[in-house]
């Protein structure tokens, strides 16, 4: 078994901390994973996907910056994987 560097064991306590957090304020409306539809019928996911800056858009709804980053360090696998799905143009 082989020990985590500092970074990638801090990375990964901010990436469960994050997940904690949006579960918790944003998955009521979300869903955990962020791919719940949404009235429009689009899914948070696909809009961060889409966006440039995905992280500052998060701070419409999360307004403490380290929630905030926590948050994005969770959803940034996922948006990264809607984007490479080929189905996601970037905008703004």
């Amino acid at each position: 078994m082989s020990a985590q560097s500092p970074a990638a064991a801090s990375a990964a306590t901010a990436n469960d901390q994050g997940k904690t957090i949006f579960t918790s304020q944003c998955g009521k409306c979300h869903d955990a994973d962020a791919a719940k539809k949404l009235p429009d019928g689009t899914t948070l996911l696909t809009r961060l996907a889409k966006n440039k800056d995905p992280e500052t858009r998060l701070a419409t709804r999360l307004k403490n910056e380290q929630e905030r980053h926590q948050v994005f360090l969770y959803l940034q696998p996922l948006i990264e994987r809607e984007r490479s799905s080929g189905t996601v143009k970037k905008t703004q």
